[in-house]
């Protein structure tokens, strides 16, 4: 499994975003609660409060493609990266 730690920029100023924190951002702006979003990714909502509360921060890239597909969202979205280069490593 690839593991992907996380901690990315903020695309209004500059300051560092959790995953956590943007999981939050987008799952309340598309009208998922907690509990539907766990249910749809079939993982426990235990585990998905764990991960919106910063308790587990290396999760599988299968869990964040999962995450991208119930909240509809690309990768990079959910990683806040679309203001970085791209090509880059």
């Amino acid at each position: 499994y690839w593991r992907i730690a996380y901690n990315v920029a903020n695309s209004e100023g500059g300051e560092k975003m959790s995953l956590a924190q943007n999981l939050v951002k987008i799952r309340e702006s598309r009208n998922i609660s907690q509990a539907e979003f766990a249910r749809r990714t079939q993982l426990s909502a235990a585990y998905i409060c764990q991960i919106e509360n910063g308790r587990r921060e290396n999760l599988s890239l299968n869990t964040l493609m999962a995450f991208c597909k119930v909240l509809e969202c690309t990768l990079d979205e959910l990683l806040d990266r679309k203001n970085e280069q791209k090509g880059g490593t």
